[in-house]
């Protein structure tokens, strides 16, 4: 026995494997198509247990999703079909805007053609590929192969032309309910940042009306930390739907329910000592009164939290354009370039020189709670999020090195000798589906974690994240033959 060594870069290892009877004496096209050891890949069932894996995950999916509307409403299924068709669009714009109109109908257009993409695939594509006879092999699902001389290959191309087909048909549908919008900014009013915290709406209006007297101010309003204050307005309204909830379940069964308030207090079976119960209506009227007096007395600190902000609101539209481009009309000197607004008594008072003015953007795009967060704060918090972020998808890029690594430490080990493709395939498939959802999400809060003062600056960030680590998990990693960008540690190792 002689020991063989092979340099594998797409599998981003080097593997060392002694030349063992069983394994590399035999031919050179059954160990190509020979499956990994330890993987959990299916083997021994017909086509490798896909249409049971499709047949579970089709029938979970309808499964999940008719539970949810039967628990929201009893008529779940017209309930299913007044949402699928028509979307409630107008209750969905009411809460959540146009955009998500928007989205939900770009979900349902991927959702028909994936459907019909999957049909396709499994019904017809599918078959014709275990109907040749290049190979015959001991694992069934791989033993009839197609030859390069099977004039059947060349449906895989017309069927490649009918999913850009159906894409770009889906998608120019899709287009038809797009319809533009102007940018979501309100050009009577003017955002101005950098103003002194002890700065007056009197001296802020004084200064325009002397600066520019033709320019007619209606209405100034000064920003202020309200993060605490918005917090405790959740929380309360939290505790109120709780309180109402108890209160009707009350009316309703005529019973008073009790709770465990403490953390996982609804894993406690029983009561000891540290999981006592309560009286709910109590303890939610309690907590409700608590956090109304708690919020009464933030609302009155709130006002001596100022945040050097200030909303501008004139009279037309003309007005705020002039005043905007007189700020940011640049006038080189030396090195830097700053703007000489006009001046007026008022100027000095509050550095005007230092105001930065642009359009106001609507109340409900605007992220209260995060206006607080700015400055060298804000870049810190930056850096140390998306710092994590990188370190995190630097090792963990692709759902597939995550089972693979799993798979290096026997996790999924037990599994790979049941040969039940509900269980040896089903699982597999969960956890690919799982950590397929989990690295978005984890993008996506990251997002939200930075604390973006517009909703739309936050979304517009979060789409160019997401999209770029898709660029990278999708296409950039497997046209260079790598899984992860672990690959160089292993790599550099080969040297050492």
């Amino acid at each position: 026995m002689s020991p063989v060594f092979f340099l594998g870069i797409g599998r981003s290892h080097l593997a060392y494997s002694w030349n063992r009877s069983g394994f590399f004496n035999s031919t050179n096209e059954t160990y190509c198509y020979s499956t990994a050891r330890g993987s959990t890949v299916l083997q021994g069932v017909t086509f490798g247990g896909i249409p049971t894996v499709l047949l579970l995950d089709v029938a979970c999916f309808f499964v999940s999703l008719v539970s949810i509307y039967y628990i929201e409403n009893t008529r779940a299924f017209s309930k299913l079909t007044d949402f699928w068709i028509e979307g409630r669009n107008g209750l969905i714009h009411d809460r959540c805007g146009e955009d998500a109109i928007h989205y939900l109908t770009f979900q349902r257009h991927i959702i028909c053609l994936l459907v019909a993409v999957s049909i396709l695939s499994v019904g017809v594509i599918l078959p014709v590929n275990l109907s040749g006879d290049l190979l015959v092999l001991p694992v069934p699902h791989i033993r009839n192969i197609l030859s390069n001389s099977n004039n059947l290959l060349w449906l895989h191309t017309f069927f490649a032309v009918v999913y850009l087909i159906l894409t770009v048909v889906f998608m120019s549908h899709h287009m038809k309910t797009v319809t533009y919008k102007e940018e979501n900014i309100v050009k009577c009013t003017l955002f101005i940042t950098g103003l002194p915290k002890n700065a007056k709406q009197e001296a802020i209006q004084g200064h325009f009306i002397a600066a520019y007297p033709t320019c007619a101010v209606v209405e100034v309003q000064l920003c202020y930390d309200v993060a605490r204050l918005i917090h405790l307005f959740r929380k309360r309204n939290e505790a109120e739907k709780s309180l109402n909830y108890y209160k009707h379940l009350y009316e309703n069964h005529g019973k008073r329910a009790k709770i465990n308030p403490k953390p996982c207090g609804q894993f406690c079976c029983c009561e000891m000592r540290g999981c006592e119960r309560e009286d709910a209506v109590d303890y939610y009227t309690r907590v409700t009164n608590e956090l109304i007096e708690e919020f009464s007395k933030e609302e009155q600190a709130v006002q001596n939290k100022p945040l050097g902000m200030a909303f501008v609101t004139f009279q037309e539209k003309s007005m705020a354009t002039y005043i905007l481009k007189d700020f940011n009309a640049c006038k080189c000197r030396s090195i830097k370039c700053k703007g000489e607004p006009q001046p007026s008594s008022y100027s000095k008072e509050l550095c005007v020189t230092n105001w930065e003015v642009k359009y106001a953007t609507y109340p409900e795009n605007i992220c209260w709670n995060n206006l607080s967060v700015r400055g060298l704060n804000w870049w810190v918090r930056w850096w140390c999020i998306n710092l994590s972020l990188l370190i995190l998808l630097f090792f963990l890029t692709t759902p597939s090195i995550i089972i693979s690594t799993m798979d290096k430490f026997n996790v999924t080990k037990p599994i790979h000798y049941l040969n039940n493709p509900i269980i040896s395939q089903f699982f597999p498939t969960l956890l690919l589906w799982s950590f397929s959802a989990l690295l978005p999400t984890i993008v996506y809060y990251s997002t939200l974690l930075e604390s973006h003062w517009t909703k739309s600056a936050e979304n517009r960030i979060m789409m160019h994240k997401v999209y770029i680590f898709l660029i990278f998990m999708v296409l950039i990693l497997p046209s260079l033959g790598l899984t992860s960008m672990k690959w160089m540690f292993d790599y550099a190792s080969f040297f050492f």
